[in-house]
């Protein structure tokens, strides 16, 4: 399936962050992805990125796609230096920053919850009846 201009302009777009807000099932996730490698085409490293999305599921998609289509793109016939390059990026890709504004929230508070006084080893109650 093409890209339409609004998902061409989502991918293309340099020097400024990007959102992309559609309905279930309008192709997000392969606008995000297709963006992503692009930028690793262009030298960019996987760990330069911080990817949010609003579920675990969404996130551990978009690592699995990123994985699926970075694995076919250096099994075909590319230059030397850029084939290194994405292999790189592929054995970075689990550490990536590709995650749920819930799981990146609960890691900066376990890396530096010490500057607001939220103590090692907290908990985070997702239980809407004992946060009412």
């Amino acid at each position: 399936m093409p890209f339409n201009q609004g998902q061409l302009k989502a991918i293309q777009q340099r020097h400024s962050s990007i959102l992309v807000s559609a309905p279930a099932g309008s192709g997000k996730t392969k606008i995000l992805v297709s963006r992503i490698i692009e930028l690793l085409k262009e030298g960019y490293s996987i760990t330069e990125f911080l990817v949010l999305t609003f579920t675990e599921a969404a996130g551990n998609e978009m690592k699995q796609r990123l994985s699926e289509e970075l694995n076919e793109l250096v099994s075909s016939d590319i230059d030397l230096s850029l084939k290194n390059h994405l292999n790189k990026q592929i054995q970075s890709l689990p550490n990536a920053y590709i995650t749920n504004f819930h799981g990146f929230c609960n890691l900066l508070l376990m890396k530096y919850g010490y500057l607001v006084d939220v103590l090692p080893g907290f908990t985070i109650n997702s239980d809407p009846k004992a946060i009412q």
